[in-house]
């Protein structure tokens, strides 16, 4: 399989969204204030189970 440099070009675009959407949920995990929900979707109680 050749890669072709738009194929290489459209691969970078979607993996910095997926950096972009990662370094996002991160930011969220990290300072629960506005929505708690997503963060303790992401990092459960040790209560909740596994």
């Amino acid at each position: 399989m050749t890669l072709l440099p738009e194929h290489a070009q459209l691969l970078a675009q979607v993996h910095h969204q997926e950096l972009v959407a990662a370094a996002q949920s991160y930011r969220r995990a990290r300072w629960p204030g506005r929505s708690s929900k997503i963060r303790w979707r992401h990092w459960p109680r040790r209560s909740d189970p596994a």
